[in-house]
C-alpha cells in the first residue's frame, strides 16, 4: 500500500489487491515517489482509496478501482499499466475538483519573489517539451506532458507535476521519476502557437475554458475504455472543473518563435 497527499491536504491510498498488481504498483510508486505505508498506518478518517487488480475481481468493489489492461503488445505493458492506474487516480481526484491537463508545468523563481507555476499547453508535437528545455535558470521545468491542478482555497489553485508515460512505452525503458506530491501555486495557463515572433495575448474565461476542456480530452484518453454513461459524466465534471479554473487563473495565448526569448513575454504576463 502507498499513499499520495494532495496540496489541499486530501490523502489517497493505493493498494494492490492481488499478486499480479503488486509489482506494477511498486514500480509506479517509485516513478511517482509515493511513500509506502502499512495498513495499520492508514488514517481511519481517510475515505479515498484506489484499489488495483491484476485480474477482474468477482464483483466490482466500492469506490475507485483499476483493473490492469491486457497489453496490445508485450512491450507496451508498462506504459498501459502505469497509464491505467494514474488516470484512474485522476478520475477519483476529479470528485474534489482536481483535473488532469495536457501540458508542461514550469515554476518561475525570480530572486526575492514568490514562486509562480505556469502551465504551457499544446497538442502533442506542438512544442511543450522543447519550450520547457529552453527555459533559463530563473525557471524550473517540473513536467513536460501532464499536470494535475487542484483547488486550494478561494480562487486559488496549485499544480502537481505528472509523469510522461510515453517514456515507459517499452518494458525495458525506465523513463524517469516525478515527485507528484510537490506542488506550486498556479499563476497562469499559456496556450502555445508557433509563430515567427514571440508575443502574448490574454484570453477571456470562455476561451480559456474551451481550450482547457480540449486539454483534458487529450490527456485523459483512457476514458475511451469506459462505459458511455461514465464517459459522459466525466466530461461534464471536467468541464465544470475547467470553467472554475478559467475564472480564477489568468490564461494567455503565447506565440512562440524557434529561437526567441519567449519566457520574457510570459514573465510580463505574470506581473
Amino acid at each position: 500500500m502507498y499513499s499520495f497527499t494532495l496540496s489541499n491536504g486530501v490523502q489517497w491510498y493505493l493498494e494492490a489487491c492481488d499478486p499480479d498488481a503488486a509489482p506494477i504498483l511498486v514500480g509506479l510508486a517509485a516513478v511517482m515517489r509515493f511513500p509506502s505505508v502499512s495498513p495499520s498506518d492508514r488514517r481511519r478518517d481517510a475515505a479515498r482509496s484506489l484499489q488495483i487488480f491484476g485480474a477482474p475481481p468477482d464483483r466490482p468493489p466500492a469506490g475507485s478501482f483499476c483493473v490492469l489492461p491486457l497489453p496490445k503488445t508485450p512491450g507496451e505493458k508498462t506504459f498501459d499499466d502505469y497509464t491505467a492506474i494514474s488516470q484512474a487516480l485522476a478520475r477519483g481526484i476529479l470528485r474534489d475538483g482536481g483535473v488532469l491537463l495536457h501540458g508542461a508545468l514550469a515554476e518561475y523563481r525570480p530572486d526575492g519573489s514568490t514562486d509562480k507555476g505556469v502551465i504551457f499547453s499544446a497538442p502533442g508535437g506542438a512544442g511543450k517539451s522543447t519550450a520547457s528545455r529552453r527555459l533559463p535558470a530563473t525557471w524550473r521545468s517540473l513536467s513536460d506532458d501532464a499536470v494535475l491542478v487542484i483547488p486550494a482555497g478561494a480562487d486559488e489553485y496549485r499544480a502537481h507535476p505528472w509523469p510522461t508515460w510515453s517514456s515507459f512505452f517499452y518494458d525495458d525503458r525506465f523513463g524517469g521519476a516525478w515527485d507528484v506530491q510537490t506542488s506550486v501555486p498556479l499563476r497562469g495557463c499559456v496556450f502555445l502557437e508557433q509563430a515567427s515572433e514571440d508575443a502574448i495575448e490574454p484570453l477571456g474565461a470562455g476561451q480559456a475554458a474551451s481550450l482547457l476542456a480540449e486539454s483534458t480530452r487529450q490527456i485523459n484518453f483512457w476514458d475511451a475504455k469506459l462505459p458511455p454513461e461514465e464517459r459522459r459524466l466525466l466530461r461534464l465534471q471536467r468541464f465544470d472543473a475547467v470553467c472554475a479554473l478559467a475564472k480564477s487563473v489568468p490564461a494567455h495565448v503565447l506565440r512562440i518563435s524557434l529561437d526567441g526569448e519567449f519566457w520574457r513575454e510570459v514573465e510580463r504576463g505574470l506581473r
